[in-house]
């Protein structure tokens, strides 16, 4: 607080360039965050000289930091209110191009009066409720607060990321990192929300969310170009996907449905066997895994490709495809 009384009592032009400094640094979260915070610093940002502009957040938050201290309901309920007040409200809802959720762990479930998620989702549909400028959805947790693989059930209700999805058709980016939701919540696609999204990212993803090796919860993502998925722990490792001289067919996310992939990171993430016990612990990618996937997945494509590989086999496969960067 004492640094940001200093930055506010600088002149105007001195605050100006640091504001100009800072967004030229892929600094626009912090910036977002002070312009929520303060009026001050979001009158600043809106001045002539400032350089570039801050992309319009839309922050949803429990009103308790306690379990179901969020309602799903109620934020339905004012959602469709700032539609029906006027014009100029339901235009400036549409201006937002950023939507984070925070505390998702800490929001409620389904509706009590709705007898399950899909009959809740189509009252969404039913009704029109629309954000149509939203282009990234962030549901992100601290890393700190990701589940344990010991844990029995996922702990992160997937009730409101179903209906935001619904909201969102022009969505282009999710982040669900650090979140236990289930690896189901990326089937939604199949009903065609969201057809343009192109980057989906989910780091520390634990077992209990069952994320197939294969791909499968991607299948209706046509239009993907980026994964990011480090230090995750991946379910049902097929061992033929280490088979180098047969079944070209089958590599890491094979049933992705994407055809325009073009970079993945799984850094640091392991697997679980098809069949494995509840004491068992996640086994390292094997190698050929990783290059099978370099070899066979999306060749006109990918571009780009973070993982485990030893330096060893990223020299052999730049022989091999020097058009794709290789990173470990």
């Amino acid at each position: 607080m004492a640094t940001f009384n200093r930055f506010m009592d600088l002149p105007d032009l001195a605050r100006l360039h640091i504001l100009n400094y800072v967004g030229d640094n892929n600094k626009q979260d912090e910036l977002i965050n002070l312009t929520v915070i303060s009026k001050a610093v979001n009158k600043d940002c809106q001045q002539a000289g400032i350089e570039w502009t801050i992309i319009p957040l839309f922050v949803l938050s429990p009103i308790q930091n306690i379990k179901n201290g969020g309602s799903i309901n109620k934020f339905f309920q004012n959602l469709n209110q700032y539609q029906q007040h006027d014009e100029n409200t339901y235009n400036k809802l549409q201006s937002y191009h950023l939507f984070r959720v925070n505390n998702i762990d800490k929001f409620d479930s389904c509706p009590f009066r709705y007898s399950n998620m899909r009959e809740f989702v189509e009252s969404i549909i039913e009704n029109d409720f629309r954000m149509e400028g939203i282009r990234s959805l962030n549901i992100s947790l601290p890393q700190s607060t990701a589940t344990t693989t010991t844990t029995m059930a996922p702990t992160n209700d997937s009730s409101l990321p179903r209906a935001l999805l619904c909201i969102m058709p022009n969505l282009l980016e999710i982040d669900f990192s650090n979140t236990s939701m289930g690896a189901n919540i990326l089937r939604n696609f199949q009903a065609g929300s969201c057809p343009r999204l192109e980057k989906v990212t989910w780091n520390n993803i634990d077992r209990i969310s069952k994320f197939k090796m294969t791909g499968f919860h991607m299948g209706y993502i046509t239009n993907l170009i980026e994964i990011r998925m480090d230090n995750s722990n991946f379910i049902y490792y097929n061992f033929v996907m280490s088979y180098l001289d047969s079944h070209p067919e089958t590599f890491i996310f094979h049933k992705c449905g994407s055809k325009v992939l073009e970079r993945v990171s799984i850094q640091n993430a392991k697997y679980y066997p098809v069949y494995y016990n509840i004491d068992d612990q996640p086994k390292v990618i094997p190698q050929n895994a990783l290059i099978k996937f370099v070899r066979n997945a999306a060749p006109s494509t990918l571009k780009w490709f973070r993982s485990d590989l030893t330096q060893e086999n990223i020299d052999m496969l730049h022989n091999e495809r020097p058009d794709i960067e290789l990173v470990n």
